[in-house]
């Protein structure tokens, strides 16, 4: 006969161990460890982009190459793709800190197509957009735009 103690530990064991018989299939699906999509954007850009050019991006891995890492701080890097115009300011572009207006106006950012960001940018110099799945080319492409394809890490 089993006593009450030994019952009540094996019940005990058994319930604690319960939610942890997926844990293995779930991390197994969930590990990105070898993702390495985010260092390989970075590299691309920072030895690909022509010196004092703008990159047009949708949050990207760009901010921490220029914040973090301190490289490439010649690009200017603009987001106006999307972006939350509610908070009444804009940390959409490197490397200035400016009033939503401002920011509008200086870079384009009004309008969410990068037809305006680009042709302001390309007066500077060469524009880039980085390739992502949320942001799409047919802005500038409306606006008499075409693309060269720069061959990178990430590309195939």
């Amino acid at each position: 006969m089993i006593s009450r103690e030994v019952a009540l530990g094996v019940l005990s064991v058994a319930m604690v161990s319960l939610p942890l018989l997926g844990v293995s299939d779930t991390y197994a699906r969930n590990d990105r460890s070898n993702e390495y999509r985010g260092r390989q954007v970075i590299l691309d850009v920072a030895e690909n982009a022509a010196p004092n050019s703008t990159v047009l991006h949708h949050r990207s891995e760009l901010w921490y190459m220029v914040l973090v890492e301190k490289r490439r701080q010649d690009l200017t890097l603009v987001d106006p793709f999307w972006h939350n115009k509610d908070v009444g300011h804009a940390d959409i572009v490197w490397p200035d800190d400016l009033d939503l207006p401002t920011t509008d106006r200086r870079y384009g950012t009004g309008e969410f197509l990068g037809a305006e960001s680009a042709t302001i940018a390309a007066k500077g110099g060469p524009v880039y957009i980085l390739r992502q799945d949320d942001v799409s080319f047919q802005g500038p492409y409306e606006a008499g735009f075409r693309t060269a394809h720069v061959q990178g890490v990430c590309t195939s």
